[in-house]
């Protein structure tokens, strides 16, 4: 039996160290010499039984003396692919064009300083520029990744054509060696959503799959029989040319055509466009469906305008009916990505290629970057590797086409929107965008000390002890935030309750068995119950835990609303400089107040039997929160999973004072704090002078957790001050696109199944034994049962704090109990 390439890594290692002994070695050795010794020992060692093939080894040399390019004469066979061209089209006269000279010549310049092959713009059914640098209109260019895009239509065209009956077919039904195996549950559509499950490639290097991916002769072999399932089908995006692979056999399995000739038939001769050649395995064999295949520029636009034009070409669809729209509509796993396509919305500063785990994601400035959003809400994009581009906007009937390579890395990054973002201005005059600074990175605070490490063992020795009651005495290092208290809320006159005194004591009931601290009912400008248990009163505070998140979040607005964050949508890395760069880029500033980072989640685990250098301890009760909160691994694509994450609550804390250039104690205090007239609160510190933990230990007093209640009852209003605008409120408490029970940091409603899932790796949840009595019920949920509760249509408040926490907290009793007493009936 054949081993796999990737199974032999340990010889593949041991090549590699005897080459490079060997040049060490031999310093008057030649290129040559250590090339067939390279050879010599890959033969001796059998690298996986694929290297030492004659084929692959000129193959493999061809690319490397290439720089790895894979231009259009470093390999063969090619198979042609043909196409019905008539000519070029020619570029509009001056006075015919739809698009300000202007704007044509930003594009233009931007595009040749920045080492394009060629630069192509079509607006309203006429050329208005074609800029070739190095060559000319028939000049062929390597599309590399458009050709997946390009496959993602061509297999709309075999659905068009009866050849596929639909996306939700198994791939098995046309590949059926994948019959009764577990890729049987791979369906078109996890293809060309990049969601197969099929083994992602990993770094390169002779013996590898990577490499083997272009360069095998037999690799429709090995992709059928020899990559493994990786993981469940669905379930998780992950870009890959083995994916990519997977559609000339499927095309080929059902038109029974070869696939150059169907490419030509279906798409390139209805559309007119010049044809080419694609790289194939070996003669007769299969072709490369994730790249390699070489067209003119001029293809590629004929190709946008077709998608421009929603699949028509004059009175002919092309593509089947919503196909296009079925393109733009983002797949499960990565908002960024449709079938086969990448989205211009929702913006990323850094849009990634690979999933987020992928060694590619580590390198410098990986994926592509964008200064700011693009223009068009519906534009889409092919995207090939080292800037291949195909920008379409069909509202506007706009297509782009730009080929050639990256800026070297010493030079300022390119920027995927600067070309149609210029376009787009000049056609419809907007407003040049002000550049934005990044902000500067602060000076480093943290100096680790003994005590530090002291006070480490201290909290890890001593917090499993711990209560809600007690915590706020054990909190070791805190920051006062301070309040301007002016007066207390009124207390209702008992003749004038509006809840009845039935619904009251039913409340008092079920707070008493739970083992309420207190708790507090507000209703229309005055408190119409208020009990405390245990021997408290109201200036008795307790630990609520993830109530702070809410802060945190109402925080944020407060900073968008002064202008200090600019938008929601901003990259993180806007204000966390140690990100730029990086693939933590990607995340935005909504996709934290929405859990949907994709970051890595720690559970609050304080046992005795970890390492006390675990991220989880260091995190959670080191010296330094912010620099553990800055390397927490991306595991998902930002946007894509909802995950409820104290990881993200941290960033928008530095989010919020690197974006104000305060300490988060004070700015709270300032936005917050003093507007709703409280009392001191106190937040917990990583080390003295260090940094507040965000996600919990925001001490204060249920009386001011009551004011926060309030005012967004009040739509951000207290007495006649708007504290945070409507528009933030409104912002905050809509549902989330990955889970309609969260906004901004605040929960919503309750959810169908009766339970509210926290994580996606871990059970814990909260119960709800029924819906809420309202639709529009919102609240803080801090763990055990800690709770303010906001009802703004019946102007109710209801807060809750513990004495234990409660595993066993119905999150559906305490408001529907109220809001039965005041009138409100389950819907029927």
């Amino acid at each position: 039996m054949r081993t796999p390439c990737w199974r032999t890594r340990s010889a593949a290692a041991t090549l590699f160290r005897g080459v490079a002994v060997a040049i060490h070695l031999g310093s008057r050795m030649t290129t040559a010499t250590a090339r067939q010794i390279f050879w010599t020992l890959a033969a001796a060692l059998c690298l996986a039984g694929c290297a030492s093939d004659a084929t692959y080894r000129e193959r493999y040399e061809a690319l490397q003396s290439s720089g790895g390019a894979g231009d259009v004469d470093t390999y063969s066979p090619t198979e042609i692919v043909g196409g019905r061209h008539a000519g070029f089209i020619p570029v509009a006269p001056a006075e015919e064009r739809t698009i300000p000279e202007s704007g044509l010549g930003r594009a233009l310049e931007y595009a040749q300083h920045n080492r394009s092959s060629s630069l192509l713009i079509w607006h309203q059914g006429r050329l208005q520029a074609a800029q070739y640098w190095g060559g000319d209109a028939a000049t062929a260019v390597n599309s590399r990744s458009l050709h997946k895009m390009l496959g993602g239509l061509l297999v709309g065209a075999a659905i068009r054509d009866g050849h596929i009956r639909s996306l939700d077919d198994s791939v098995a039904d046309y590949i059926t060696e994948w019959k009764g195996t577990p890729k049987e549950k791979i369906s078109i559509r996890n293809v060309l959503q990049m969601s197969s499950g099929l083994m992602w490639f990993g770094p390169g290097g002779v013996g590898s799959v990577q490499s083997r991916r272009y360069l095998d002769p037999h690799w429709d072999r090995v992709l059928l029989k020899e990559i493994p399932l990786e993981f469940e089908p669905g379930s998780a995006y992950d870009y890959s040319d083995i994916t990519a692979d997977i559609m000339p056999h499927l095309i080929e399995r059902s038109t029974r055509q070869r696939y150059a000739k169907y490419l030509a038939r279906a798409i390139l001769e209805p559309i007119g466009a010049p044809g080419g050649s694609i790289w194939v395995n070996r003669s007769g064999g299969m072709p490369h469906g994730g790249c390699c295949l070489m067209l003119p520029p001029e293809a590629w636009l004929r190709i946008g305008i077709l998608v421009a034009n929603h699949g028509r070409v004059g009175d002919r669809m092309v593509l089947p009916d919503g196909w296009v729209d079925a393109m733009r509509t983002p797949s499960k796993n990565n908002p960024h990505f449709g079938l086969m396509a990448w989205l211009g919305q929702p913006y990323a500063q850094r849009r990634l290629f690979h999933r987020p785990d992928s060694p590619a994601n580590l390198r410098p400035r990986p994926g592509a970057y964008h200064s700011e959003p693009y223009l068009a809400d519906d534009l889409l994009l092919f995207d090939g590797m080292n800037g291949q581009i195909v920008w379409i906007v069909p509202s506007q009937n706009l297509v782009i086409v730009r080929t050639g390579d990256r800026p070297p890395s010493d030079q300022p990054e390119w920027d995927n929107t600067f070309i149609p973002n210029v376009i787009l201005r000049a056609l419809t005059q907007r407003a040049e965008s002000t550049p934005r600074k990044p902000l500067p990175k602060p000076p480093n605070k943290t100096v680790t000390t003994a005590t530090d490490a002291e006070r480490f063992d201290t909290r890890w020795q001593t917090i499993g002890n711990q209560t809600p009651l007690t915590l706020p005495g054990w909190l070791d290092t805190t920051e006062v935030v301070r309040g301007d208290f002016r007066g207390e809320y009124p207390h209702r006159d008992p003749a004038q309750l509006g809840i009845t005194s039935k619904a009251i004591a039913a409340a008092e009931t079920y707070a008493e068995k739970t083992e309420s601290a207190s708790l507090l009912i507000w209703r229309a400008g005055a408190i119409e119950y208020e009990r405390y248990w245990g021997g408290r009163g109201p200036d008795d505070v307790s630990e609520t835990y993830s109530m702070a998140k809410s802060v945190t979040g109402l925080a944020v607005g407060c900073a968008v609303a002064s202008g200090s964050i600019e938008s929601v949508d901003d990259a993180v890395a806007r204000y966390i400089a140690e990100w730029r760069g990086t693939a933590y880029e990607s995340v935005t500033v909504r996709e934290l107040l929405q859990m949907t980072s994709g970051l890595h989640h720690e559970r609050f685990n304080y046992s005795r039997d970890q390492k006390r250098d675990s991220r989880v301890l260091q995190t959670f009760l080191g010296p330094d929160i912010e620099k553990a909160a800055l390397i927490f691994p991306l595991e998902k694509v930002p946007g894509a999973t909802f995950n409820y994450n104290s990881i993200n609550t941290q960033l928008l804390l530095a989010v919020i004072e690197r974006a104000t250039g305060r300490r988060y104690a004070e700015y709270v205090s300032s936005c917050l704090w003093q507007p709703l007239g409280a009392k001191d609160a106190r937040v917990w510190l990583d080390r003295p002078g260090g940094t507040p933990r965000a996600y919990s230990y925001f001490v204060a007093r249920p009386r001011d957790w009551l004011r926060l209640g309030v005012m967004l009852a009040s739509h951000g209003r207290v007495d006649d001050r708007q504290i945070l605008p409507a528009t933030w409120i409104d912002a905050a408490t809509a549902p989330s696109a990955k889970n309609s029970n969260y906004g901004y940091h605040l929960w919503l409603g309750a959810p169908q199944s009766g339970k509210r899932i926290y994580n996606a790796n871990t059970e814990i949840g909260a119960l709800h034994s029924g819906p809420y009595l309202t639709n529009d019920v919102l609240f803080f949920d801090g763990g055990g049962g800690h709770r303010v509760y906001v009802v703004p249509s019946r102007q109710l408040v209801i807060v809750r704090t513990g004495r234990t926490n409660r595993p066993d907290w119905d999150d559906s009793i305490l408001p529907n109990l109220i809001l039965e007493g005041m009138g409100a009936v389950p819907a029927p």
